[in-house]
């Protein structure tokens, strides 16, 4: 399977609604680095 880049995102819950978006017409969708917002908020 080949990955492609529809989207960058700084806020967690945009790139789940746009991955929620992607599946629900049968994409299969994956956050990479969705963990690293997280950390981004605690250090900054």
């Amino acid at each position: 399977m080949q990955l492609v880049t529809v989207g960058t995102y700084d806020n967690l819950i945009e790139a789940e609604l746009a991955k929620l978006q992607l599946e629900s017409c049968d994409i299969h969708a994956v956050l990479k680095d969705a963990e690293m917002v997280h950390l981004m908020l605690f250090t900054t």
